[in-house]
């Protein structure tokens, strides 16, 4: 029988191998070398308020956590840093640097990095490039810009089928969600776009997209619009990235909770895809202290075919009984 100390504790402080809590705030989780890999958003400075009066964090670095159980988390790295001397450099701690992503290039042997990157008050948003040839770097910027010529927003970073590299991210006021073709070295953006999911927007847009594959179908789970505040997330389905998407409803029953389990999706982890285990991995935000924002890691259910993310108070991938509705 496993310990608790064996098990995930949803919203509960996670802790890493040294006894600080684990700083991977809105990240991606990558596997390589029979270890997985999660980077993330290091807020463990103070919070403070911007212009706006949003909660923010002066940028600390990308921290890099190696685990071999999904449980366990050594912090190896900071695999991204600041560059504290230059207040217009992309990475200088007075800006937004959010929501890593990371994925092999198979052409060049490296990792490649993108990150959401913006003004000290959001009044520019871009998205950032970085690379190492390790995986828990250094990774060295490259640059940072407006993609397509587009506001970027929350974004994912995946290959479809073919080994083409996208990155998916909203744009217009969460008018529409842009599925953008990078490159084969997976560092630029190559113009070809499709836009997806087009409607009001505002609240009732999508944000914060992060999807997988299963049986031959794309689903990518988003969440509305309203700042640092949880809101009921959805499910979407599509037999390709380019679309057309359909909104399959919300990602949590009603009955169960409004605000996905008050967390915001960062990234879906396919634990076992074939058995269509998928793990939701998300920030349950907490704006008077960033850095002490918990993760609320969850396994993805199946009704009627379609996604549903489970809670449990304590849980362990390995035990069948946690993906059974």
């Amino acid at each position: 029988m496993m310990s608790q100390t064996d098990l995930i504790h949803p919203g509960e402080r996670w802790r890493d191998t040294d006894g600080q809590p684990i700083q991977a705030h809105g990240g991606g989780i990558i596997e390589a070398d029979n270890a997985w890999y999660w980077f993330g958003e290091d807020k463990s400075a103070p919070t403070i308020l911007n212009e706006r009066g949003t909660a923010k964090v002066p940028f600390q670095g990308i921290a890099c956590y190696r685990s071999t159980d999904l449980i366990t988390w050594q912090r190896i790295s900071t695999a991204l840093s600041p560059v504290p001397d230059d207040p217009d450099h992309p990475l200088h701690t007075n800006k937004v640097v959010e929501r890593p992503k990371v994925l092999f290039d198979p052409h060049e042997q490296r990792y490649v990095m993108w990150c959401k990157m913006g003004g000290p008050n959001y009044e520019y948003m871009h998205l950032g490039v970085a690379t190492s040839k390790t995986i828990a770097g250094p990774y060295q910027f490259i640059e940072a810009k407006a993609p397509n010529d587009n506001r970027a927003g929350d974004f994912a970073l995946l290959r479809d089928r073919d080994g083409t590299a996208y990155i998916i991210h909203p744009t217009d006021k969460f008018k529409v969600m842009i599925v953008a073709e990078l490159d084969e070295t997976a560092t630029r953006l190559t113009g070809n776009l499709h836009r997806c999911l087009e409607g009001d927007g505002g609240y009732h847009g999508h944000e914060a997209p992060t999807l997988f594959d299963y049986q031959n179908r794309w689903y990518m789970l988003t969440s509305r619009v309203s700042g640092w505040k949880p809101n009921p997330c959805r499910a979407c389905v599509a037999d390709q990235l380019a679309g057309p998407w359909t909104v399959l409803g919300e990602l949590c029953d009603i009955d169960q909770t409004e605000t996905t389990f008050d967390s915001q999706p960062a990234c879906i982890w396919p634990y076992d895809p074939a058995r269509g285990r998928f793990i939701y991995i998300g920030d349950r935000w907490n704006t008077a202290d960033l850095g002490d924002s918990r993760y609320i890691w969850l396994p993805i259910v199946w009704k009627d075919d379609i996604p549903h993310v489970r809670w449990l108070d304590a849980w362990h991938p390995e035990d069948d009984a946690a993906w059974v509705v």
